[in-house]
């Protein structure tokens, strides 16, 4: 392997010691790099034990990523630091310590489709008390509990309303009953258990601390201020705590109620405070860089001091602003573009195209594809293993490993044929009366239909029994997943049910060797180490088509961003412009030679019913305005 050279300030990051460290780390700078090389000068220079260096990721894929190019820097896998994103070094402490913790054995956290499903159950509840909601009800409800435990507060439009406040109150109070009939933990609990374990068992606080006294954190402005006070409560006397981040590329601020003040405001926290940057852009040539840099500056809630210089100033790059009449003219003129652009020296994989909504990029998703444009489309589910059809046939193993694991019985619920959150709860309510788990109360009505005459759709159940039924009779593993695709066909494309297909597939005739207990816990650590996510992030071979979200981390030659109205972006009802701001921001700096920008006067489809319902006369988006007075 040929040596790396470092710059003169990624080269400060690395001997920076014996204080903590705020790194701040613009687009295409190699923060990364930093990261590996810090750890290295731990391990081979400073001779410091592996045990007591710690990396924080803010993704499984990330963390998967960290230790392969560890490993491929030279640190033998036996002397690797540990490295894992913040909720699974959190998942340790709680495993570690159950019984102090107040939980049981075999419980599971909760977040996205999950969360979403036992949300249904929480509706349904308050349903029954007469507290009917609709679905932006729902929206808020969720999104304001989850705020709140992450210490970001409570959304304004609910802390002033008296009644809001108490259906909040009551919406929080089932949701987590639930969450203990299932034996479950939200992500945010298990931060407050774990940061609870801490605070009052010295042996616990000695045991976590031992193992962070060299502490990275990656992506610190993603972080809210629960994960930044979590952070502060491993990392002890901090003197070996360094973070990296960018204030101007928080884009999680609505969606995960990320904190840029926590990276903003580190030196006021942390007095000593090594405080550097690393400025030299390796991706973006200063035609992109120029604007990108004229729009954040208009943020007020940011590192006013940072800059982001090209690293090859020669080569110039380009943004070009273009207004068409119509969607239509736009969709067309992105087409042929990108048609020329491939007859020239581009490859598919050189050209992006980000979207602020991924309603907005249907219709041009259908042209492209009538031009026989090959697409990687990315703009929902980026994780394969967190679509809704893998969390269900995951669910349905997990049943078959443990019939009376509520949860998973729960899941598998979730797609029964004609099964409804009303019988959900009647079997739910049942199960609390007997203490019986759901699969008890399943067979019980599969049993003694008359005795649950009240339960209006107990014949789907009886139906959806023998499904469960037969699946138990299964002795090939790999026809567990076929017997989910025959169930519901429109799996079958999944590609995260398929590599647990394939996964299956490789035990198949060994069922005297090893059992199904131990091919899902194999699996699950697979996922969990990144292993089987970064598989699948293979090089692009076509077209990308991204939210502006799932960006954030990619690069590509040339980027279009089009639908860039006001209306659309910042948005009609935008409550925090700056946020907005910032991810414009990330996906101009995706660009590693230029970006189009496009923007229709008139608009129809989809979008118009998005935002304030307005056909003619629309207006670039004010961010046009600031990069390009």
């Amino acid at each position: 392997m040929s040596a790396i050279t470092l710059t003169e300030e990624q080269q400060k990051v690395v001997e920076h010691f014996g204080a903590p460290l705020r790194v701040l780390a613009g687009p295409g700078t190699g923060k990364t790099l930093c990261i590996i090389e810090r750890i290295k000068a731990l391990v081979n220079q400073r001779k410091i034990q592996s045990n007591t260096i710690c990396a924080i990721t803010f993704t499984n894929a990330a963390a998967g990523e960290l230790r392969s190019r560890l490993e491929r820097a030279g640190i033998k896998s036996d002397v690797l630091p540990y490295v894992n994103t913040l909720h699974g070094f959190a998942m340790g402490i709680l495993k570690n310590h159950l019984q102090r913790a107040g939980l049981k054995a075999g419980f599971r956290p909760v977040y996205g489709i999950i969360q979403r499903i036992l949300t249904e159950d929480v509706v349904e509840d308050l349903r029954h008390k007469n507290v009917k909601l609709n679905r932006n009800d729902i929206r808020d409800y969720v999104c304001a509990q989850l705020q709140e435990k992450s210490k970001a507060g409570i959304p304004s439009h609910l802390s002033s309303d008296p009644g809001k406040i108490k259906t909040l109150r009551e919406f929080s109070k089932h949701y987590h009953e639930n969450l203990e009939f299932y034996n479950a933990v939200d992500w945010a609990d298990v931060l407050h258990k774990a940061i609870d374990l801490i605070d009052s068992y010295s042996d616990v606080k000695t045991e976590v601390h031992s193992k962070t006294q060299y502490l990275l954190v990656d992506e610190y402005q993603d972080l809210s201020p629960l994960e930044q006070e979590f952070v502060e409560k491993i990392c002890g006397d901090a003197t070996g705590l360094c973070i990296v981040g960018d204030d101007d590329q928080c884009i999680y601020e609505t969606f995960r109620f990320a904190a840029p003040q926590g990276i903003i405001d580190f030196p006021k926290k942390y007095k000593n405070a090594g405080l550097l940057y690393i400025t030299l852009c390796r991706r973006c040539p200063p035609k992109v860089i120029e604007p990108a840099l004229k729009l954040i500056q208009n943020n007020k809630k940011r590192v006013h001091e940072k800059v982001l210089i090209p690293f090859n100033k020669d080569k110039r790059g380009f943004v070009v602003t273009l207004l068409k009449k119509s969607k239509k003219s736009e969709k067309e003129w992105l087409v042929s573009t990108i048609l020329d652009l491939l007859n020239k020296k581009y490859q598919y994989q050189d050209i992006m195209i980000l979207f602020t909504d991924s309603k907005i990029a249907k219709d041009y998703i259908i042209a492209l594809k009538e031009a026989n444009i090959p697409l990687d489309v990315q703009l929902t589910v980026s994780n394969i293993f967190q679509t809704e059809y893998f969390v269900w046939l995951m669910a349905t193993v997990k049943w078959l490993v443990n019939n009376n694991d509520n949860l998973s019985m729960r899941q598998c619920l979730a797609y029964a044929k004609q099964i409804g959150t009303e019988t959900i709860r009647h079997l739910r309510l049942e199960a609390l009366a007997s203490d019986s788990s759901l699969w008890e109360v399943i067979e019980n009505v599969t049993q003694n239909p008359k005795a649950f005459r009240k339960m209006r759709q107990r014949n789907k159940v009886i139906a959806f029994h023998s499904y469960l039924l037969a699946l138990q009779n299964i002795k090939k593993f790999s026809d567990i997943a076929e017997s989910f695709f025959a169930y519901l066909p429109e799996t079958k494309e999944d590609k995260g049910c398929n590599e647990l297909l394939e996964h299956l597939k490789r035990f198949d005739g060994q069922d005297e060797a090893v059992k199904l207990p131990d091919i899902l816990e194999d699996f699950e650590q697979r996922i969990d180490s990144g292993e089987l996510e970064n598989k699948h992030k293979k090089e692009p071979k076509e077209v990308r088509v991204m939210s502006m979200h799932s960006a954030k981390g990619c690069e590509a030659p040339i980027v279009f961003i089009p639908a860039l109205e006001d209306d659309i972006i910042p948005g009609t009802y935008t409550s925090n412009i700056e946020e907005k701001r910032r991810l414009f921001y990330v996906s101009l700096t995706r660009a590693k030679v230029g970006v189009y920008l496009t923007w229709a006067k008139q608009r129809t489809g989809q979008e118009i019913h998005m935002h304030d319902r307005k056909m003619l006369d629309k207006k670039q988006s004010r961010f046009l305005d600031e990069i390009c007075p």
